[in-house]
């Protein structure tokens, strides 16, 4: 990188400030690295900053050689914000996303590594903050998004040749801690059904289809009719309603071809559909032409598609209602994978139909499930090895 020189500065005692200029940055910031430089004091002025001038020409001959890079004196900060502009356009990243790295940022990391230069963020400045991190209470898993996002931007910057080395390689990540997903039994499906039959039609046609289905919230609120072959009886997941700060709500693609995908569901929750989309007709001609027609499956009173919120909210006080344990709404995608796991469908067809883009995230997550699943083999097994054995003598 080509730099001129810029005349040392004598700031007393021996110390001089060098400095180069090397341009300006993709932002329009001028870019002028510096080095502080100690001289011994008892030499004169001008022998001093002709030993600075000399030392200002070393400087620059090693930027433009690139044996340093010109922007180490970066921020975390500074760099942050050009990274998340540049970084995360360059990957069309989804806007909750880049909302949820933004909330990182502006809650923890700015406020208290913001202002340290790249250059001087080390092991010892990350533990500590994440030293910090845990005397908050935070959660392990809640901590790793810190460090996941702090990783990657270091990383970025290491690439860039702003530094040798990134400091997050170099620590024990925080570890995931959340506690294993509840989910309801048998007993508690049959309960949960018998409850929905006299939910308002809205209702018990998502409860069925969340739990049928397995779909996420965003994906079922995310349905048009159009996505719903009557005949054949299938669901196409084709999208999903996200909702973020500054945004508001939205509908996005599924990150991964593999969360495209067509689900079969029962004859029970297409008749519950069936019996939503009649009253959802009714209330359409009540509306007129105030109507808003997204062909939206779940819908608010004017047509309009349905909050993505308004089911997390429904549903504890449904369960309060009716007496059921508490289970967080997407306990019901879990509870109806579980229920697949426990009779015995074959893991790459239930992996696909979560959406999975790999069988070993099904594994992961089910594992519990599994375990459980592989007593009950073990038994078989047994009886295939020992039971004759155990019948003739």
């Amino acid at each position: 990188m080509k730099g001129k020189g810029i005349e040392p500065i004598n700031k007393g005692g021996g110390t001089w400030l060098i400095r180069v200029s090397c341009g300006y940055d993709g932002a329009g910031r001028k870019i002028m690295p510096s080095r502080t430089l100690h001289l011994d004091p008892r030499k004169s002025e001008s022998a001093q900053r002709a030993e600075a001038r000399k030392a200002t020409e070393r400087f620059r001959i090693e930027l433009e050689d690139q044996k340093i890079s010109p922007q180490k004196a970066i921020t975390l900060k500074a760099y942050a914000e050009q990274w998340m502009v540049t970084y995360c356009k360059r990957k069309g990243l989804a806007k909750g996303t880049i909302s949820e790295y933004q909330n990182l940022l502006d809650t923890r990391i700015v406020p208290r590594l913001g202002k340290l230069k790249l250059r001087d963020i080390d092991p010892k400045t990350l533990n500590s903050f994440f030293a910090g991190l845990e005397k908050e209470n935070l959660s392990g898993t809640y901590s790793l998004k810190f460090y996941t996002l702090l990783h990657l931007i270091l990383k970025t910057a290491q690439r860039e040749q702003l530094i040798m080395i990134n400091p997050a390689d170099n620590i024990i990540p925080p570890r995931k801690d959340t506690a294993e997903r509840p989910v309801y039994s048998e007993n508690d499906v049959a309960r949960l059904v018998e409850a929905l039959e006299d939910a308002p039609a809205k209702w018990k046609a998502y409860g069925l289809l969340a739990l049928d289905s397995q779909m996420r919230r965003g994906e079922c609120i995310g349905l048009n009719w159009a996505d719903i072959d009557m005949t054949k009886q299938t669901v196409s997941v084709k999208r999903s309603c996200a909702y973020s700060k500054g945004v508001g709500q939205y509908l996005k693609s599924p990150k991964t071809e593999s969360g495209k995908r067509i689900i079969h569901i029962s004859d029970k929750t297409l008749d519950a559909l069936k019996e939503w989309k009649r009253e959802q007709n009714r209330i359409r001609l009540v509306c007129g032409p105030n109507w808003k027609d997204e062909d939206a499956v779940f819908t608010q009173d004017d047509g309009s598609r349905m909050f993505v919120q308004s089911p997390t909210k429904w549903f504890p006080l449904f369960q309060k209602k009716h007496g059921l344990p508490p289970l967080n709404l997407h306990g019901l995608r879990h509870t109806g994978a579980s229920l697949l796991v426990s009779g015995s469908a074959d893991i790459a067809s239930i992996s696909r139909r979560l959406g999975h883009s790999r069988i070993s995230t099904t594994l992961d997550i089910y594992a519990h499930a599994y375990e459980e699943k592989d007593a009950g083999l073990s038994d078989a097994m047994s009886q295939f090895m020992y039971g004759k054995q155990t019948k003739n003598g």
